[in-house]
This record gives C-alpha cells, structure tokens and sequence, in this order.
C-alpha cells in the first residue's frame, strides 16, 4: 500500500464512519448484535470481537475503533442488570479484535505493509512470493484462533461478567428509512471497491503507469495504476455522500460524538512514544537479547524468545519502532539456528501488532481505552498479559511450522 492509498482509505474510511453515525446505520447494526447475543454477555463479546476484527482486516484499526466505540457507547447507554465490569469487558474486546485484524490481512496493518519494506531492504530471499493471497491463508486461521484464545482468557479472567445476562432498552426505530437504505449502500460500495483495489495493487506490486505516459505523451508521472484507481474511487465515493438529493454527510456530522477524551489519550500517548523512540532503550535491549540466540541451537526456542520479547516490547513502545529494531534482530536469529529469515521476520510483524495489554502500546489502545466510560486498568492488564502469553506461544508455532508449510519455501 503507497502512501497516497494510505491517506485516501484512511480519510475515505473516516467519512464512512461519520455517514454511518449521521444516519444511524450503526443503530441497525446495533441492534442485529444485541439480537445475536440473546442477552447472554459472553456472545456480545464475542459478537464485538468478531466485528471489530473483520473491519480492521480492511480498514485501519483507528477507523475500527472510531466506528465501533460510538456504537459500544450506545448499548452502554441502553444496558440493565449488567455487571459494572461490562464497560470494560467491551474495550478489551474492541481492542483485540482491532488488533488482531492486522494478523488476517496483509493490508491490515500498517507493520505488515512496513515488513515488505524491509524485506526488500534487507534483501531477505523469496521476499516476493509473499502477496495478499498467502498471507491470508495463514493470516485468517491464525486470527481465529486468537480470537478464541482472547475470548477465552476473558471467559476465565471475568468468570461471573462473562456468564451474566442483561436486558436492552427498547429504542425507537429511525424515520428516514430511504436514508438508512442509501448509506448502507454507499457502505457496501466502498468496502468492496477498496478491498478490489488495495488487493490488485497489493498482488500486482502498483503496476507503473509512468511508461504509459512517457512513451504516449512524453511526460512523467509517478503514479501507479492503484493509486490513480485510488483517487478516482475517493473521488466518487465523495460525490455518492454529497450529491443525489439530500447530503448523506454534512460539516457537523465530521465531529459530532467522537470520543474526545480518547483522542486525547491517544495523541498524549502517541508523544510520549515519540520520545521513547529517541532514549535508545530498544537497541540497548536488542543488545540484551542477541547474545541469547547464541546458546541455543534449538530453533523453536529461538522463535519463541524473538516472539515474546517483540510481543511485550510492543507493550511500552511504538509497534514501528520495536519492529525497526526486530527486524534486524529476526534475521541474525534465523542464520543461527538456520531458520529462514522471511519466517522470522513474518513473526515480528504478526508480533507487533499483537498489542493486547496497555492503553500506553499504541495510540488506537488508548483511543478505545479512552473512549468508553468506567475502562478498569487492572482488568484490560490482566486479561491482555495472558493473551499476550498465549499468542506469543501460538505464533511461535505458527512461525516455526504452520507458515513455512502453507508458503512452502
């Protein structure tokens, strides 16, 4: 993904979101979750999970959270008899389920398209073969087993949450059902045309229309195929929201209900990483953990140390910069216990995103931290430290055999 497609699904998926709330599609959607869970609070987790995961396979996991977090915002609203630790049971699961979307797709996230750049500047061997296509093949089964191992963890952390029921408030429906009608079209349309073109720009490696220009018209333009696809659809998705009769969006539906006090700790948290990323802790620590790969010969235990120590690095600094320093790390690891480098590598990534236990890990765990009332801290530790266990355990083993087999290199 270029850097232009980056900014255009970025703000592209930012517009839907806001349409979705200005004409109450997230109500429809609301109430379909809360009709699935039959009142039982472990399927309503679930049910978040499942669907903050699957947006954030397409989309990036700070759109998720923008989408999501005003809808759990809701139902909080229209709760009774729950449990007090319901407020935060729902930040855990919209977390992971953001997070653990990065692992389903290789467009989503944004350690995973920064891997492709390394293993192109490091020049690691059969980096090429990896695409949208084979990524997914063990990127979905991985993310359903930690969809499951998170769910898990919570049924066992939240024992007595987890197995309450709880009562809805009813809610009118909305009037302007031809509107709803229309934004979830509008929705329909942009999910699928960028899924069609973020894959086709992803398996074609953004196919260079400067030659066409340059041996036609004698002029240069570095764009690729994808990224003029890219504009075009931006363009005609801002069309389908303002024109056609009565707007779908308008100026003050681009602020109305964010969650401000998690914009706030998001961008706080985001500063303070910033300046983490300059004390040189990571390399110091790198140099901690490198001579360690030389006692072992063991080529499990090697995947299982990398995997751990980038998963809970990733707890107290930028996923990009861990991985900056990983990255490296995962190739020296690989040539001494003679694994290759891109599975090592593959790991750090998947390892980056796998971010489950602070609001301090990334900026988007302390937007949804943030954007829900009454978050317990000691809870969303607890629970993400465990998963954190669990996962690294699982991509260790994805790692060391399950990628290998489905690349076959």
């Amino acid at each position: 993904m270029t850097t232009l497609q980056t900014l255009l699904i970025f703000f592209s998926g930012y517009l839907m979101s806001r349409m979705a709330l200005a004409t109450d599609v997230h109500r429809l959607l609301l109430e379909r979750l809360v009709s699935w869970s039959r009142g039982r609070m472990s399927r309503l987790i679930l049910g978040v999970m499942v669907l903050s995961c699957v947006l954030s396979t397409f989309v990036p996991n700070a759109l998720t959270i923008l989408a999501v977090a005003p809808l759990l915002t809701l139902l909080l609203r229209r709760l009774s008899q729950a449990p007090r630790q319901t407020s935060s049971l729902l930040a855990v699961a919209l977390v992971h389920g953001a997070n653990i979307g990065g692992v389903a797709s290789l467009i989503g996230s944004p350690a995973n398209l920064y891997l492709l750049l390394q293993l192109r500047l490091l020049k690691v061997a059969d980096a090429s073969m990896l695409n949208v296509v084979n990524w997914a093949a063990f990127g979905v089964p991985s993310a359903i087993v930690l969809i499951a191992m998170s769910w898990c963890v919570m049924r066992v952390v939240a024992r007595s949450a987890m197995a309450s029921t709880w009562v809805v408030a009813p809610e009118s429906a909305s009037a302007d059902v031809a509107r709803q009608r229309r934004a979830q079209r509008v929705l329909l349309f942009w999910l699928g045309t960028w899924m069609a073109v973020l894959a086709c720009g992803a398996l074609f490696d953004a196919i260079s229309v400067q030659r066409f220009f340059v041996d036609v018209l004698g002029k240069k333009m570095p764009l690729s195929l994808a990224d003029l696809a890219a504009l075009m659809l931006f363009v005609g998705q801002l069309g389908l929201l303002l024109l056609g009769g009565e707007p779908l969006l308008r100026m003050r539906d681009l602020w109305r209900e964010l969650p401000v006090k998690g914009l706030i700790l998001g961008g706080a948290v985001l500063v303070v990483l910033g300046g983490l990323a300059y004390t040189g802790v990571l390399p110091w620590l790198a140099g901690r953990i490198e001579p360690a790969f030389r006692w072992t010969s063991i080529p499990f235990v090697a995947v299982v140390l990398l995997i751990t120590s980038t998963i809970f690095a990733t707890e107290f600094f930028n996923n990009t910069t861990v991985a900056t320093v990983a990255f490296p790390l995962a190739v020296a690891a690989a040539q001494a216990v003679n694994v290759h480098p891109l599975y090592m590598m593959i790991g750090v990534s998947l390892a980056s995103t796998c971010a489950f236990m602070t609001p301090l890990a990334t900026p988007v765990n302390a937007l949804a931290f943030g954007a829900l009332p009454g978050v317990s801290l000691s809870l969303f530790v607890r629970i993400g430290a465990l998963v954190n266990v669990f996962a690294a355990l699982w991509l260790s083993i994805c790692v060391r055999w399950w990628i290998p087999w489905v690349l076959g290199v």
